[in-house]
Parts: structure tokens; C-alpha cells; sequence
């Protein structure tokens, strides 16, 4: 079984309308576009949330701690149920991406064909009824697990594998 994804859409250089990528704590069953901003209005909160972010490379100048990102809790409502989210920055050089699976140009051999038809450099996670922290909401990680793949796939001195 082959799958892929045509990703021409994360070229920056190409003028595309901006994207509101957001994460529901839900199935809805359609796929496409969809005028989300006609039915899914959200609402700031007095409340807020810290995100911790990634430590720079050493090397880099940065303060001894990094900081957490503050964010503002918003608030919605869908299908009658209350959601609070948050809006999640992607890490420097990564972006959020909406796919849609489509089929598969003639030219091209896949039993799964994912087209992205857009990007974002921030997408608002929901939760219901809870406020999303990276206790209760794995996507809130994305800057600690982008630090460590930065650090699985770097290169390693032969100092380095000496000294272990």
C-alpha cells in the first residue's frame, strides 16, 4: 500500500489565501472547505495558559531559562457543547498544514493520496469543557518534541561518541 503527500502548498514563495487551521476534539464528518468562522466564533476569556517553549541550541544566546508563551484561553461552542482553546504557535521553520485526501493524478501510483491544500504558522487547539494544557493535550508538546528531534538528528562528533 503506498501512500502520499503532495506538500506544494508549504511553498512560501506561492501567493494562497491564508488558512485557519484548527483541532477539534471531534469527528466531523466532511472533508473539505468549510465556512468554520460562520459557525464556530470564538471568544476571549479572561484566563490564560503557559506553553513552554523550546531552549535554544547551544551556542545560541539566550537567557538561562526560556521562557513560557503566555496565550489567551478563548472560548467557543460546538453543537452545543462548550470548547476553550488555545492558539498554538508552530516552531520556527514548521508549519501547520490542512490536507485533504483526494485521489491520485494519472501520473501517479497510490493507494492513499493526501493533497495539502494549505498551511499555517499557528492553529487553535480545543478542548471540551478544559482548558488544553501540555498536561491534557499532547499537540501542546509540539515545541519540547521539536527540541528533541533537533537533537536525535544531529550530527555527532567523534569527541562526542568517544566520551560515552
Amino acid at each position: 500500500m503506498t501512500t502520499l503527500l503532495d506538500g506544494r502548498a508549504f511553498d512560501r514563495s506561492a501567493k494562497r489565501p491564508p488558512v485557519a487551521v484548527q483541532a477539534l476534539p471531534c469527528w466531523v464528518d466532511f472533508n473539505g472547505p468549510a465556512p468554520v468562522s460562520s459557525f464556530l466564533v470564538a471568544a476571549d476569556t479572561k484566563s490564560s495558559v503557559r506553553i513552554p517553549q523550546p531552549v535554544p541550541p547551544a551556542g545560541a544566546e539566550h537567557d538561562a531559562r526560556t521562557p513560557p508563551e503566555i496565550v489567551p484561553v478563548q472560548q467557543s461552542a460546538m453543537r452545543g457543547r462548550g470548547l476553550l482553546g488555545v492558539r498554538l504557535h508552530a516552531p520556527a521553520g514548521y508549519a501547520f498544514a490542512a490536507v485533504e485526501r483526494t485521489r491520485p493524478p494519472h501520473s501517479v501510483e497510490a493507494d492513499t493520496y493526501w493533497r495539502v491544500c494549505g498551511a499555517s504558522d499557528d492553529c487553535l487547539v480545543w478542548l471540551h469543557d478544559e482548558t488544553p494544557s501540555v498536561h491534557t493535550e499532547p499537540m501542546l508538546q509540539l515545541p519540547a518534541w521539536t527540541q528533541l528531534q533537533a537533537a536525535v538528528h544531529a550530527p555527532v562528533s567523534a569527541a562526542e561518541c568517544e566520551g560515552h
